[in-house]
């Protein structure tokens, strides 16, 4: 009897052993442990070495993940990231404020180019239509010479007062154009100079049109020679300059 007794007592002791190593996680960490029989009735005690550990049947934990603490990165590793982002920030932002610079400074390029462009077109085109002008000038003055320095001595020369106004008769449609064309370059000329100029010439076409036309309408006995000198008169002066002498008109001053 005593010694099943003992065996009794060892099982017991072992189950709450193992108990023991289940809950305090020992049997995982393969830890030896010593297991003390209590002691016997007849007053001795044996301690023996019980190897562990002792599995469980159903109690073993999930082994965790060893590939987390491997992969996981640590904090400080994004700072180089970041700062290098917004490095690159400001060198984006520069380069386009780089762009939009070299666009103005060539708009404004355009802008004077096109602006030059007009000037000079309008500067060609004032030149051109002055010298167009001066060009309608000297015809003007030149028929004013004709009316000067041609058609009254011609009508001077007739010897009657019927050969003036059969001449007359023949030039005056020319005359009356040689108006029109100063009126119309007293219109359209390009300074102020020029305007005098037109202006003189064609006042007097017309104050020696006047006395031509006098002359004839005076009929006989009048001096129609000596008029047709006051006809003459004013075209010599604004032909010729003041202060020199014009050339003397053929049969001035006879009768």
């Amino acid at each position: 009897m005593p010694a099943r007794a003992l065996s009794a007592s060892r099982v017991r002791a072992v189950g709450i052993l193992r108990d023991v190593l289940e809950r305090g996680g020992l049997e995982r960490a393969g830890v030896f442990t010593y297991s003390r029989e209590p002691d016997t009735p007849g007053g001795s005690s044996e301690a023996g070495p019980t190897r562990g550990p002792t599995r469980g049947p159903t109690s073993e934990p999930a082994p965790e993940p060893t590939s987390a603490p491997a992969t996981r990165e640590p904090p400080r590793s994004s700072a180089p990231v970041s700062s290098s982002t917004e490095s690159t920030t400001p060198s984006g932002s520069t380069t386009g404020e780089e762009s939009g610079s070299n666009d103005a400074w060539w708009w404004l390029v355009l802008v004077v180019l096109v602006a030059g462009g007009l000037v000079a077109w309008f500067l060609m085109r004032r030149a051109r239509s002055r010298r167009a002008w001066t060009a309608r000038l000297t015809a003007a003055e030149g028929e004013v010479g004709w009316f000067a320095r041609d058609l009254i001595p011609q009508l001077r020369g007739s010897g009657s007062l019927a050969g003036v106004a059969g001449g007359w008769h023949v030039a005056s449609a020319r005359v009356t154009s040689l108006d029109d064309q100063l009126s119309q370059l007293v219109s359209t000329a390009p300074g102020e100079g020029e305007r005098s100029r037109a202006t003189a010439l064609r006042g007097a076409v017309r104050t020696a049109r006047d006395r031509v036309v006098a002359v004839v309408s005076a009929g006989e006995g009048s001096q129609w020679s000596l008029d047709l000198d006051d006809a003459q008169a004013p075209l010599l002066g604004v032909l010729v300059p003041a202060g020199t002498t014009g050339p003397a008109a053929p049969g001035a001053g006879t009768g």
